[in-house]
């Protein structure tokens, strides 16, 4: 399978799960991390009293702030995603779940 590669990294952000790649060259790592930190800060700022458009406040904010750090091994969507192996399982507890 061919995966094209962006030496300066990709962030994509499904429901409530970013996921950042890149190739750990230079400080490759500390930007997507930001990326993501910018783009939280970019929709998740405090409601001001002179909205043009009505919204609520993000109540994800803190946790999608967690959730940001680049990892090997991350859970999304419930899914366990391993990028250095190349794998994707179901956690134990969700394949119990499912009483095969």
């Amino acid at each position: 399978v061919q995966s094209p590669v962006d030496p300066r990294g990709v962030v994509d952000v499904y429901i409530d799960d970013a996921i950042a790649t890149t190739v750990d060259l230079d400080n490759n790592v500390e930007r997507v991390e930001g990326a993501t930190l910018l783009v939280i800060e970019a929709i998740a700022q405090p409601k001001q009293n002179n909205e043009p458009l009505p919204r609520e406040e993000m109540e994800a904010r803190n946790k999608l702030e967690a959730e940001t750090a680049a990892k090997e091994i991350k859970k999304i969507l419930g899914w366990l995603f391993d990028f250095h192996r190349f794998l994707v399982s179901l956690p134990t507890n969700k394949f119990i779940a499912l009483e095969w």
